[in-house]
């Protein structure tokens, strides 16, 4: 048992004539949308490269980062495509028609590739959420109107399919799973039947609106939706598919990272049932939203990244790992922010950082009285860690699932 690190490693030297394309090559091509392959590979209608030649020419830029350990997992992922470009099973795949865009004036951020199997079926790879502030806020503005990114998903699709013939697989993990299903439904009608399947990794739902507007449940056929055992991104609005659940390697929100989905032979390893305290927090998200009409949501949500953006940085990973450069500002903001705010903030801490600030305190509990720290940073960080010692769902073993046992299911 492994992940699709370990899956690229020995199913790699079986070609796709061999054994068909399943759900784990599927995430291994979802992955290679968040690496940035400005200058590697061809722009849209500029030409074309093999997965192979476009590792050596990151290698050559970025150097070799199989070994890469970032605790920023979106980080990791660029050695999925090192990795899938030394084997017989992908390395001959051909790239093209690259996209990447990024705003945070405008909140947008989207990225996409084309690559072409063999046979010649079309995957279109449409990218996640990076760790750019304007990719979050776009995230969060999904809950209550059309973001730029899933316009240029369906304009993209329609771009670089006019005229053609080929069978379409569109695959993302995330936001760029999500973005699979907007493009499928909102393309060209002359498009949509070549799509024969649909692959989205975890991706947020949609909004009941949107899903008879677009009838999105035409597609349900088409779609395999994937999430793990502790999925909130995945359950967030309303699914248009079933989704089967996936065992991970990691605990809590972390297991949204798709190189942590457990593997067995050329599938995943199943579970039955979703983790306890990820439905408890997908409950409180939801009734959140039901409460907020679309004004409020972008309220806070303007409130929220104004917040973050005052730490004098466009990326989240600054944030997480405390590079903060004006932390008066933020401090500032957020005592300034409205009460809806300031709730919902301090329950993305609860579930986020349960893994690195409960543990630090433990080690070293004076850390949260240095005179580095601002009191309004201070305190909010204390009550957080109190109250999680205090729930006895967030006590329960971190690989427990929703039935109790903590077993894996494989049944397919």
């Amino acid at each position: 048992m492994g992940t699709i690190v370990e899956y690229l490693e020995w199913r790699g030297d079986i070609t796709a004539a061999q054994i068909p394309y399943g759900n784990v090559d599927y995430l291994v091509l979802a992955c290679l949308s968040y690496v940035r392959l400005n200058g590697i590979v061809p722009w849209i209608g500029e030409g074309e490269i093999t997965i192979q030649e476009a590792a050596a020419l990151y290698r050559s830029a970025y150097g070799d980062i199989r070994n890469r350990t970032s605790p920023i997992h979106v980080e990791n992922i660029p050695k999925i495509l090192l990795m899938a470009a030394d084997t017989k099973r992908f390395g001959s795949l051909r790239m093209r028609n690259y996209c990447y865009v990024r705003d945070l004036g405008e909140a947008v951020q989207f990225s996409a590739v084309e690559i072409l199997q063999e046979d010649g079926t079309s995957y279109i790879s449409f990218g996640g959420t990076d760790t750019s502030l304007a990719g979050w806020k776009e995230d969060l503005n999904l809950s209550y109107e059309v973001v730029p990114a899933e316009v240029s998903a369906a304009a993209y699709l329609d771009t670089i399919h006019a005229g053609r013939q080929e069978p379409i697989i569109l695959v993302g993990h995330s936001k760029g799973g999500h973005l699979a299903i907007y493009a499928a439904a909102a393309c060209r009608k002359e498009i949509r039947p070549r799509i024969t399947r649909i692959f989205d990794a975890d991706g947020p739902g949609f909004g009941q609106g949107m899903i008879e507007q677009l009838d999105l449940y035409s597609l349900r056929d088409k779609i395999i939706r994937i999430i793990p055992v502790f999925s909130v991104i995945g359950c967030l609005l309303e699914p248009v598919a079933e989704a089967r659940i996936v065992d991970s390697t990691e605990t809590l929100l972390m297991q949204h990272y798709p190189l942590s989905w457990k593997v067995k032979g050329g599938d995943f390893v199943y579970c039955s049932k979703l983790d306890r305290r990820a439905v408890k927090v997908e409950k409180i998200l939801e009734e959140w939203l039901e409460k907020l009409d679309a004004d409020e949501r972008k309220r806070f949500i303007d409130e929220l990244f104004d917040i973050l953006s005052a730490a004098g940085s466009d990326s989240l990973k600054d944030v997480m790992r405390g590079n903060l450069h004006d932390y008066k500002t933020v401090a500032a903001r957020a005592m300034h922010a409205s009460e809806e705010t300031r709730k919902v903030v301090e329950l993305l801490f609860k579930v986020a950082f349960d893994n690195t600030i409960r543990p630090v305190m433990a080690r070293k509990a004076e850390s949260l009285n240095s005179d580095r720290l601002p009191d309004q940073i201070r305190r909010p960080l204390s009550k957080i860690a109190e109250t999680l010692s205090q729930d006895p769902d967030w006590k329960a073993d971190k690989n427990s699932a929703a039935d109790g046992t903590g077993k894996e299911n494989t049944d397919t």
